[in-house]
């Protein structure tokens, strides 16, 4: 018997992500048994788990807080694998070849389906109008035997170049209005990802370094493997990092230099202690011109759920 969620694309990507997990498994040692394994696993089966059961639901709107949960585990199954990496039990280039694109395509299919759930960016249709008759059209309409004066001449050509301005200055808007939705989305989706990342991590730490902050902080998962976000200047781009892994893609920045560009705030006061992350990120190479320019801020704060 087959249901229905198993004819879903990002299904049948959850599905190859817990294939390619259970591929590592000889390499985990005994000890991991009851820590990163046990998470690691966890983590990627209930991505194909949280979509099917999504799907059963009655309401879009309960789909799509399903899609947001997979979502949120699938960031934690990648933050996973990269400790699998400091411990040496997965290759870099593993990640980088098999892991990483896997994780990628499923992570932006799961925000692009649950944005058509919610049915954000749909459309508006609208009735076609059917052209009036020709016998309307020409009723009561009579033409003069020695063709058309100068001054009708003289209107017709008037009005035709306002329609020309107002049609190419209309065709142009769009035009600039689609391509800043573009890069509006790209930033979006790379700020989204780090977000969850960094999120997650923080939220499953056990101790918080902040004497980093504002511009780095410090935590420990789990595991005991520390972990610095920070920003990272490349060439001609910023990026998050986390250690030495970078969250945010070549094609987005943090901004000119990266003092001040990520900011992390720690309240060690309270119980449990929260860490308030804020950063804007921005289209690489970005033009003067304001149609050209993309730029989206991100903020939220954190508690610490393992303290």
């Amino acid at each position: 018997m087959k249901f229905s969620h198993e004819n879903l694309e990002i299904w049948q990507l959850g599905m190859k992500l817990v294939e390619l997990v259970y591929s590592f498994r000889d390499r985990f040692l005994t000890e991991d048994k009851f820590g990163l394994w046990d998470q690691l696993v966890r983590a990627a089966e209930a991505v194909p788990r949280d979509i099917a059961e999504g799907y059963g639901k009655s309401s879009k709107k309960e789909r799509a807080l399903y899609m947001e949960r997979a979502k949120s585990e699938l960031a934690e199954a990648d933050t996973s694998f990269k400790e699998a990496i400091k411990k040496e039990r997965i290759q870099h280039e593993e990640y980088e070849n098999l892991i990483q694109p896997l994780i990628k395509e499923l992570y932006f299919k799961l925000i692009g389906y649950r944005k058509w759930l919610l049915g954000i960016s749909q459309a508006k249709r609208f009735p076609k109008r059917s052209d009036p008759p020709s016998e309307v059209i020409n009723q009561g309409v009579s033409r003069s035997p020695t063709g058309f004066t100068l001054i009708e001449v003289l209107m017709t050509v008037f009005i035709l170049g306002i329609v020309i301005v107002v049609g190419g200055n209309l065709f142009f808007s769009i035009l600039k209005g689609a391509s800043k939705t573009e890069l509006t989305k790209e930033v979006k989706q790379n700020g989204d990802y780090a977000m969850a990342v960094m999120e997650r991590m923080i939220k499953g730490a056990t101790a918080l370094d902040c004497t980093g902050a504002p511009s780095a902080i410090t935590i420990t998962s789990p595991d005991s493997l520390p972990t610095i976000f920070r920003c990272l200047a490349g060439v001609g781009v910023t990026k998050i990092a986390s250690n030495s892994g970078a969250l945010t893609g070549d094609n987005v920045s943090l901004g000119a230099s990266c003092p001040g560009s990520l900011s992390f705030i720690c309240y060690e006061d309270v119980s449990p202690p929260k860490v308030k992350v804020s950063f804007t990120l921005y289209q690489k190479g970005s033009s003067t011109r304001p149609e050209e320019q993309a730029q989206v801020p991100f903020q939220t704060t954190v508690s610490l759920r393992t303290y």
